[in-house]
């Protein structure tokens, strides 16, 4: 028991570089994998459309960290505060997202197939913009495909059969919109091309581009990296994003502010009137009364006058610097200038947007220079300050207007003062109370002017929460598919497919293949390695089924002239039985069996005996497989011949009589003969025993075609003639967990003398240890003059030249 753990420990270890060669020999398997998954991975690497990739990186404002006046900072915190878990979840909606699509088109999908690829074109690469009507609900999901024809008109595929010749410019109805093809600066490059168009609804086209973006941030800097097939449009639709963005942000900000502003105009506009009721009420009062005197009355009509020219003076004067900063506006080589400030205008409205627009006009400047005016950033702030300029415009207008009215107003009432010197009111109680009604509308009025004014100040403080720092580039490298990545993946994955499989069948396969094997497993002593010579043995069975009509290869492939494989490694394996056991020298009986049946026990029987009659060496066969007579039937002595059965069991037959002489050149054979019903019972006769020691007194080798082992008695029975036992290993038949068994047979003498020999491995041409070789002798690797083998071809000659000769 301790032996035979001892052999399992053993025989569990793996050696790497025994593993390395078992690879190695498979190498073709490898190379079919490798070339088989590069081949896959190409065709998928050609079909697969290529993805590009985009990044912008912004800063959220913190506008705690901006210098304010004091009573300013409580509307700057309030109104722009900013959370970046909530700026990412506002960047990541369905809605904002949509407002993208829909501003770019990119629910519009246009797609040439260039050769294996399909490409995604975009806008200005596309020779045709197809533009679906978007007056109503979204058009929902279109697809059909169109081909320029000349320079007026597509050829419409709309699928179905429905071919249609369609005008450049025609509107076609479609779904319950309306589509019109429009040509772009391409379009005379893509005649007889065809190309697809896939309109996909705008919330599944924002949620697929949604599910492609990134968004990274480190404290208030945002990184948001988006993927799509086209260069161009992954980096429109984050530059989109951010501008629809601060556009939302700016909108929600100023809600509030815009429903107040509402309110408070519109209450305005009533008290308005009424303090314009309550003071012509207190006019006509004291004018139709008379309630001052003379001296009083031109006194203070006098002062009046006097500070209403003073008054006229100073509105003539601002609308001289309104009319100044109009024109200067409107002058068109100052678009892209700064405006002029603090001018004395005092309407805080018009400073606080021409300080807006300065701001612009700097950012803009710092644009142009970091890229060029064709930037989409700087198109966008141009955008921004046109609108101010609009506003601005505006501003100044109304502020124009309102003087002018104001200048008109302070003449009326100048003239009036001029010509009220008589005019004095009487009833002095009844103008009093006209003068309260008078305060308390006017301090009403005052009031909302001032609220008026602190609401536009808190709009005009709502700011953009994101600046950009660097805008989405145009990078026509694609990230995917990586050609070389996939090749290498391609290339591992065609190593390790056959790796596992083979070392998968190595460790499941609990067959006998290698001599290491049986040497590592069990002490039986090993006798020969038998090749297998595939090519030699069809050869030898074509040659003989034409010559000789034969349905079967010949056993003998033994030839004296020859130095094959086979060959040496029969002259080996006789040479070696002059070594099996010092006490066996000729005359030798020597018995054959095997485990099972098909190990080729009369292959290896007639080639030794060809082998050793070729040493010249007196040969006797004799085949004791009474059943099945493989031998005798291949010799062409199995029917209606006697033989060994024959003279077993009639007495008067003689050794003359089932001997034939010469079956093949020096060599003797006893045939099987009739097939009786008790083999065992024959061959335990005394008879037999007679038989062999007469064969031993003519010849020097008696050899014994025998039957397995395991399914008959007979190799136990004729053991005890025999003087050793060559047990006849397959490759490839033999569970290697019967080898134990044979160690059995062997230490308890079933078998005399027990030999194995394997027969049938295959030929490895290698050098070094593996799993098929052992390492010496044949394992080494077969072929003339090759490195180790050489010199055993010369031991192995040097042993049979000798064994040749021995007498």
């Amino acid at each position: 028991m301790k032996t035979s753990n001892k052999r399992v420990t053993r025989n569990e270890q793996v050696n790497l570089v025994d593993l390395f060669y078992y690879l190695l020999n498979n190498w073709l398997w490898f190379v079919i994998s490798i070339i088989v998954c590069l081949a896959v991975t190409y065709y998928k690497y050609a079909r697969t459309t290529y993805t590009y990739q985009s990044s912008i990186t912004a800063v959220l404002k913190n506008q705690g960290n901006e210098t304010r006046s004091a009573r300013l900072d409580t509307y700057s915190d309030m109104i722009n505060a900013v959370s970046v878990t909530n700026e990412e979840l506002q960047l990541q909606s369905v809605t904002l997202m949509s407002q993208v699509v829909r501003a770019l088109d990119a629910d519009v999908y246009y797609t040439e197939h260039i050769k294996f690829r399909d490409v995604e074109l975009y806008k200005s690469l596309s020779p045709v913009l197809v533009r679906f009507s978007r007056e109503e609900d979204d058009p929902g999901l279109f697809s059909f495909s169109f081909t320029p024809l000349d320079e007026k008109n597509v050829l419409v595929d709309f699928g179905v059969g429905q071919v249609r010749k369609v005008a450049l410019g025609e509107s076609v109805k479609m779904g319950t919109g309306y589509v019109t093809f429009v040509p772009t600066d391409r379009y005379d490059q893509y005649y007889g091309h065809v190309i697809r168009v896939r309109k996909v609804p705008v919330a599944e086209a924002a949620g697929m581009y949604l599910s492609r973006l990134n968004i990274s941030h480190t404290r208030e800097v945002l990184t948001l990296v988006e993927q799509d097939f086209n260069a161009q449009r992954v980096a429109d639709i984050l530059n989109m994003l951010v501008v629809k963005y601060n556009q939302d942000a700016i909108r929600e900000k100023n809600r509030v502010a815009v429903q107040t502003a509402d309110f408070i105009n519109e209450r305005l506009q009533i008290i308005e009137e009424e303090l314009g009721g309550v003071e012509s009420n207190l006019a006509h009062f004291k004018s139709s009364n008379n309630l001052m005197d003379v001296s009083e009355a031109a006194s203070n009509y006098l002062n009046d006058s006097r500070e209403l020219v003073s008054q006229i003076a100073d509105v003539e004067t601002r609308l001289a610097l309104v009319r100044y900063l109009r024109n200067y506006i409107l002058d068109a080589n100052n678009s892209f200038q700064m405006i002029p400030a603090n001018t004395g205008l005092e309407d805080p409205n018009i400073d606080n947007i021409i300080s807006q627009f300065n701001e612009l006009i700097l950012r803009r400047e710092k644009l142009v220079a970091a890229s060029s005016t064709e930037s989409p950033a700087v198109k966008q702030v141009e955008s921004t300050l046109g609108t101010l300029r609009h506003n601005i415009l505006g501003l100044i207008n109304n502020l124009q207007t309102s003087l002018e009215v104001t200048r008109k107003e302070l003449a009326v009432k100048e003239t009036l003062t001029l010509s009220k010197f008589s005019t004095m009111p009487l009833k002095e109680r009844q103008m009093l109370e006209i003068e309260r009604q008078q305060s308390i509308k006017q301090e009403l009025y005052l009031f909302l002017l001032n609220k008026r004014e602190e609401n536009a100040l808190s709009q005009a403080m709502a700011d953009d929460n994101i600046r950009v720092i660097d805008a989405a580039g145009v990078s026509y490298t694609p990230v995917s598919p990586a050609r070389m990545k996939m090749m290498m993946l391609a290339l591992l994955i065609g190593l390790l497919i056959p790796a596992a499989i083979l070392i998968a069948r190595l460790f499941l396969d609990t067959k006998i293949r290698t001599r290491k094997e049986i040497e590592e497993n069990i002490d039986v002593p090993f006798l020969a390695e038998i090749p297998l010579n595939r090519d030699l043995r069809h050869y030898i069975w074509k040659t003989s089924h034409r010559l000789r009509g034969d349905s079967e290869p010949s056993p003998f492939v033994y030839e004296s002239n020859s130095h094959s494989i086979f060959t040496e490694a029969m002259r080996m394996m006789c040479t070696n039985l002059s070594f099996l056991d010092p006490d066996c020298v000729p005359p030798l009986v020597i018995g054959t069996t095997s485990y099972s049946s098909a190990s080729g026990k009369t292959f290896i029987v007639a080639n030794m005996a060809a082998c050793l009659a070729d040493a010249q060496k007196r040969v006797v066969v004799l085949d004791t497989d009474m059943r099945k007579r493989s031998l005798s039937g291949e010799l062409g002595l199995k029917h209606k011949t006697v033989g060994l059965s024959n003279y077993l069991y009639d007495l008067d037959m003689t050794l003359e009589d089932i001997l034939h002489k010469d079956v093949k050149p020096g060599i003797d054979f006893i045939p099987a003969g009739a097939t009786p019903p008790n083999p065992a019972e024959l061959l335990s006769r005394q008879r037999f025993d007679d038989l062999i020691k007469q064969l031993r007194g003519m010849y020097e080798y008696i050899i014994l075609d025998g039957v397995p082992v395991q399914m008959l008695s007979e190799p136990l029975i004729v053991n005890r003639v025999v003087d050793c036992n060559l047990f006849i290993l397959r490759s490839g038949q033999l569970d290697r967990r019967i080898l134990p068994q044979l160690d059995e047979l062997n230490e308890k003498r079933h078998l005399t003398n027990m030999a194995i020999v394997f027969n049938g491995p295959e030929v490895k041409h290698h050098r070094g240890y593996g799993f098929g070789s052992y390492g010496y002798g044949y394992g080494y690797g077969y072929g003339a003059n090759y490195g180790y083998y050489a010199d055993q071809q010369e031991s192995a000659r040097h042993f049979w030249d000798i064994f040749k000769h021995k007498k």
